[in-house]
């Protein structure tokens, strides 16, 4: 199989055509014809990841976040970019990420390992289609008893301790709005959706303050571990069409955390 023909099946599930204007989503850098060896599997793209898909004999990368975002105006010898792209090109390395369009999809960061918690979900609170976001039902729970479910539930992900709740009240935890990476932006939405308890990350001050206006619980699980899932659905798309693989739950914070 070639890497093209890899990506063509991949974006069956979450097609390039969904993506945000201003997002990067597809090839980064590399030769999509390339016979396919074994695919690296993780959320960012740094150059510990690159380093570990070469000692894997991976020739393909298949991250989240995308390696390029703005645009790049020089390249350095000692800048990151300049480091990522050499070793990538040096190497036959070809990277690809999948980022708004694995947002929206069905099949992407709306399957949250959170949703087995869930006795119905709804995954178009936001918009009719290609929305982000689900909203579930769960049995009536305190929000302690869904904090230990989660904690349960992301418990093979790193930075565990980093989560964050913001208790408004007393009610019983009946919908729950989830929407993985910063969802800040949709504090209202998912009040008026009915939610007891929006999931999501990066929540600012002034966001965990609106929430509390509007009498909203939240939980912000922090970017990375609210999209880790990724790594796991890539790895079971892997398995469905027998192509070898490997995964890293390796990010930019949990790295940077063992540097400390």
């Amino acid at each position: 199989m070639l890497i093209k023909e890899f990506i063509e099946k991949f974006e069956d599930d979450f097609p390039l055509a969904t993506q945000e204007p201003w997002d990067n989503s597809g090839i980064q850098i590399g030769d999509d014809n390339q016979v396919l060896r074994e695919v690296y599997i993780s959320l960012d793209c740094d150059i510990f990841h690159i380093k570990e898909a070469i000692k894997s004999k991976c020739n393909l990368i298949i991250c989240h976040h995308p390696l390029f975002f703005d645009e790049i105006k020089s390249l350095t010898k000692d800048s990151f970019y300049y480091k990522a792209i050499e070793l990538a090109i040096k190497n036959d390395i070809t990277i690809y990420a999948n980022h708004t369009p694995f947002d929206k999809s069905r099949y992407g960061m709306k399957k949250t390992p959170l949703l087995r918690m869930a006795r119905n979900i709804n995954y178009n609170f936001y918009q009719e289609e290609d929305g982000y976001g689900v909203m579930a039902e769960i049995e009536p729970s305190s929000i302690v008893l869904v904090m230990m479910e989660i904690i349960k539930e992301l418990s093979p992900y790193p930075n565990l301790e980093f989560i964050r709740t913001y208790k408004v009240n007393d009610r019983p935890i009946e919908k729950v709005a989830y929407i993985g990476g910063s969802g800040a932006d949709f504090i209202n939405t998912a009040k008026k959706a009915g939610a007891d308890l929006f999931i999501t990350a990066d929540i600012k001050y002034h966001d965990a303050e609106l929430a509390h206006r509007l009498d909203l619980n939240l939980i912000d699980l922090g970017h990375d571990l609210s999209e880790l899932h990724f790594v796991d659905i890539v790895s079971k798309f892997c398995q469905g069409i027998s192509v070898k693989y490997e995964s890293s739950y390796e990010t930019f914070r949990s790295m940077n955390l063992k540097k400390l």
